[in-house]
């Protein structure tokens, strides 16, 4: 098997990295995906055998740093058995797989694009004015740009095409390199930026509005000609007449505004997204699994909810300075639970179908900077994404900005990362068993929570204050999210109602009507609602309602409805950030006081130890996280709680003969329980950091840890064999026996086949590994070896050169007297299209680019490579390259090729003697292609161009007499 030949690059990346591992979505029985009209929601099928949607368990690393830092100390080969990831992703490019090292071992490799909100940070503010001045930059209100960081840093609008179009282009770009793609900072103007009102904004509402009024409708809202009709300066008349912002929502026209730039921005955000899966299912990949890091998911804004629906993975930003209790000096405890908020939203967001990941856990990046680096508050991040059913990552490109990575946070990731993947099992396929949900409400949030008109709203700060509450009061609970009609239906919100006693609805003052009859139904049931403030009071396009729409709710089932006055919401959430110990006291007693048959945890555990429940395997199998936050920074230690009562109440169906003590400081143990009226009562004799109690049977989990790294290996197998079917239906079949096995209990025979399954696996991906590693040496090699036949051999860049080539520069000019070098560009505007695009794309990635001359770079001399593929050169525009030969038949070959140490590379096209005789490849990250073809020459000089959609990049070119092959 030969890796190395272009014509296998499509299968290689047939199959995405979530198809196999992580990812909810359907696939046929070849393996292969199969995408259709409702793509973010699908269900795992590979080769009959599911349960590999969620099996994402283990470690995830982001960002070059990791490797980078590793290279001389350590070694990738040591890094790698310290932390074994599932995927490799990183910022910008795909500069993560040097010398295709992770794809080698089976290791998927994504990319992140971040354009979002960066036009300025790599780019001179006077090149974005220029560049985007009217056709990109987000504009205020007022008629200013919105700055991110005033004088340096602009928020961008997708509404914008000249933005939207470099965003896209960036994304599309690395759609060959990678087997997933994410992209930065989602929808900044709604969120932060109050940058609605640039004129394309202006345009997409009045299309907004002309579908949805007719004329008439128009005229009466006093637009008489709606071509000429400017709302940036409606809005801000009605803005400068009002006297609270509030009453501006009252407008109709405003709103529809509102709807129009929520309804615009997702459109534009789709349009991506399906430009970057076209470019894949062009390139021979059915399906790019596309995430995102949608910021601000923690309860107080509506578009990172809209938006989930489009990414495949929701990648909320994980802040630690929200949770830590120690935060802020002069307030020891902040009112919010806003980071478990994100893992916990996020997962409602993708209606609890989808992926969440930790949006690379910062290890204390937004910490004061003498805290940063500490071990306790790397951990803390990483441990409370697993502990709330995300998967937790290690973010360490921010590293690079404010602190290298060193051996201390290195050990400590290692520590967690190998404590994820010995535990395995528990970190995947997990239900939630709490019996309280939390409403988050779209319609109350979607007008309020729009950037440019932000309006108070009591039932954000209300969501997490009662939120910190709950898990104070050690009540574990899940969120339910209510829609938008513009958006979505609500039949996940009506289905997954009846699994809980208790729903608690925080100032849901909008609400629709078939919202209202879905709660209705929920007490009808036998369900409980505590609603917080006014409920129902508006519609879900803000109108107000006559009288609210649960009206005699409560009168009809006393028992069942509990209603907190107005007066208390306002109170709860007044300062909320930094609420009084003894209201937030209150709080808790009256939040305890009105939830019935929702106790399901009974603990003397410290207030700042957070419990989550969670089942698995069809219920079999409970397990209790138990995350201490009470941690001390100076002395990296958290506040240690000895022997600790742990009462749970017992799902009917549980069966277990085992109790398990899994701590991430300490081996696992057995620990002695007690049964008595459907609760087991243990003592756990410390918690210290984060601590998980299991109700088991026997091996079970044992065996499913094994099972889970058969899995994982079998992925590993089938992404380092190009994806051949072959290469895992023996083993597949194998496993289909050991999973039926374990799932009927029959520990005994699974234990068995799981334990030869284990070694198998492993012993195939290990031969597999050595002949990936072999064959792509050799054909290196190979390449290097035939410059001693060859008519001319070059070696493009300034590197060392390699023997018996021929050094090729930036600066080597065609001298008739030398017989090679380059001419002047080939006729091409770098002024013309996609300028925009091609400028922000290199700018960042070549750190020393030519605007229109040849750039060089020289890969990290520890990667192995040999000095013709170590360093290359690349052009934005085309360039000429012209060798003098004797007239006759010849082959050339050129070698290209991406080790990932620096950048991505573009897509070379070559034209030879004014014809294209190659076309762009689809070329795998860490895969170096050799690629040739046939040419005439009659006139003594091989005239070859090298160009492309962005570019170019050579590292060697050979030129061979036809009949020498």
């Amino acid at each position: 098997m030969n890796r190395c030949k272009p014509k296998r690059q499509p299968v290689r990346l047939a199959v995405s990295l979530f198809a196999a591992v992580c990812w909810p979505m359907s696939c046929d029985g070849r393996g292969t995906a199969s995408p259709g009209s409702d793509w973010p929601s699908r269900v795992v099928t590979i080769n009959g055998i599911p349960g590999f949607a969620a099996d994402f368990g283990g470690a995830r690393l982001w960002s070059e740093e990791w490797f980078a830092g590793r290279l001389d100390e350590h070694g990738l080969e040591q890094a790698f058995r310290e932390i074994s990831p599932d995927y490799v992703d990183c910022v910008f490019s795909n500069n993560i797989d040097p010398g295709a090292f992770f794809s080698d071992r089976g290791i998927r490799v994504g990319a992140q694009s971040s354009r979002e909100y960066q036009a300025a940070l790599y780019t001179p503010r006077e090149t974005v004015e220029r560049l985007f001045g009217g056709n990109g930059i987000a504009i205020r209100l007022d008629g200013t740009p919105s700055w991110r960081t005033k004088g340096r840093l602009y928020f961008m609008c997708l509404n914008a095409p000249a933005w939207r179009g470099a965003v896209k282009d960036a994304i599309v770009r690395l759609v060959p390199f990678v087997d997933a793609i994410s992209q930065d900072n989602l929808g900044e103007p709604i969120n932060k930026g109050q940058g609605n009102f640039c004129e394309w904004c202006r345009r997409k509402f009045r299309e907004f509005v002309a579908r949805k009024y007719s004329p008439r409708a128009l005229a009466r809202l006093g637009v008489r000609r709606l071509d000429t009709f400017d709302a940036r300066k409606y809005i801000l008349e009605k803005r400068l007449r009002a006297k609270t912002r509030a009453e501006l929502l009252e407008d109709e026209l405003i709103r529809s505004y509102i709807e129009s730039q929520f309804v615009a921005q997702r459109a534009a955000l789709k349009e991506i997204v399906d430009a970057a899966r076209a470019e894949a299912q062009r390139l021979g990949k059915p399906y790019l699994p596309f995430y995102g890091n949608i910021g601000n998911i923690w309860g107080g804004r509506a578009y990172p909810v809209v938006i989930a629906d489009l990414v495949d993975v929701v990648a909320p930003e994980a802040f630690v300075k929200w949770a830590l209790p120690f935060w802020v000096a002069k307030q020891p405890r902040l009112k919010s639970a806003a980071t478990t908020l994100r893992f916990k939203l996020a997962r409602a967001a993708g209606d609890y179908a989808k992926p969440v990941w930790a949006w690379g856990a910062k290890a204390g990046l937004h910490l004061p900077p003498k805290e940063r680096n500490v071990p306790v508050a790397v951990l803390i991040e990483l441990a409370e994404a697993q502990a709330n059913g995300a998967v937790a990552t290690g973010n360490t490109a921010w590293d690079r900005a404010f602190f290298r990575l060193g051996d201390r946070k290195f050990r400590t990731l290692a520590k967690f990362y190998r404590f994820a993947e010995a535990n395995r099992a528990l970190f995947t396929e997990r239900d939630s068993y709490a019996r309280v949900a939390l409403v988050f409400s779209v319609p109350t949030l979607l007008y309020r929570s729009f950037s440019a008109l932000q309006v108070g709203c009591l039932h954000g700060s209300a969501f997490a204050v009662l939120a910190r509450a709950l898990e104070e009061t050690h009540v574990p609970y899940d969120i339910v999210v209510l829609r938008h009609p513009l958006f979505r239906d609500d039949k996940v919100a009506r289905d997954r109602l009846g699994r809980y006693t208790n729903v608690i609805l925080p100032g849901v003052d909008c609400m629709s009507d078939s919202q209202a009859t879905i709660l209705r139904e929920y007490v009808k049931r036998g369900g409980r609602l505590l609603a917080w403030g006014n409920t129902g009071t508006r519609t879900e396009r803000f109108r107000r309602r006559p009288k609210p729409v649960l009206a005699g709710l409560r009168a009809q089932f006393p028992d069942r409805v509990d209603q907190m006055p107005d007066a208390e919401l306002m109170k709860l959430a007044r300062n909320y950030m930094n609420m009084s110990e003894e209201r937030f006291a209150r709080v808790q007693t009256r939040l305890r006081g009105s939830l019935r048959d929702a106790e399901i945890v009974k603990t003397d555990a410290p207030a700042l130890t957070w419990v989550n429940l969670w089942r698995q395997d069809d219920g079999r199998r409970l397990s209790v996280h138990l995350l201490n936050y009470d941690i001390d920074l100076k002395r990296n230690a958290a506040h240690r709680a000895e022997d600790v009562s742990l009462r749970v109440k017992l799902p009917k169906d549980l069966v277990f003969d085992k109790c398990l003590w899994i701590s991430l400081d300490g081996p696992t143990k057995s620990l002695p329980f007690s049964i008595g009226d459907g609760w087991a009562k243990v003592t756990v004799p410390a918690v210290t950091l984060y601590e998980i109690v299991v109700f088991t049977n026997g091996d079970e989990l044992r065996i499913a840890n094994e099972l889970a790294r058969v899995r994982k290996n079998i992925d590993r197998i089938r992404v380092a064999s190009d994806f051949g079917p072959a290469a895992t239906a023996g083993l597949l079949d194998k496993f289909k026996h050991a999973a039926i096995a374990h799932e009927r209990r029959n520990l005994e025979v699974a234990g068995v086949l799981t334990a030869l399954l284990l070694r198998q696996s492993q012993g195939e991906l290990d031969a597999l590994v050595r002949g990936n590693v072999g064959v792509r040496k050799a054909a290196r090699k190979s390449f290097i070896d035939l410059a001693e036949s060859a008519v001319w051999a070059f070696d493009f860049g300034e590197g060392e050169v390699a023997g018996g080539f021929k050094p090729v520069q930036s600066e080597t000019q065609y001298d008739p007297e030398v017989g090679f070098g380059f001419v002047r560009p080939a006729a091409r505007d770098s002024r013309g299209r996609n300028r925009y695009t091609t400028y922000f794309i290199w700018r960042h990635i070549w750190q020393r680019r030519r605007r229109s001359g040849i750039g060089r770079l020289e890969r990290n001399p520890a990667s192995g490579l040999d000095p013709l593929h170590r360093d290359f050169l690349y052009g934005e525009v085309p360039y000429e390259f012209v060798a003098t030969v004797p007239n006759g038949e010849y082959r050339v070959t050129i070698a290209e090729g991406e080790d990932a140490t620096h950048g991505d590379l573009p897509a070379t096209e070559v034209w030879a003697e004014g014809k294209r005789v190659l076309k762009p490849t689809s070329m795998p990250v860490g895969v170096f292609v050799h690629r040739s073809f046939a040419v005439s020459v009659t006139d003594n000089h091989l005239n070859l161009k090298f160009g492309g959609r962005w570019g170019w990049s050579v590292c060697g070119l050979l030129i061979e007499k036809a009949s020498g092959r």
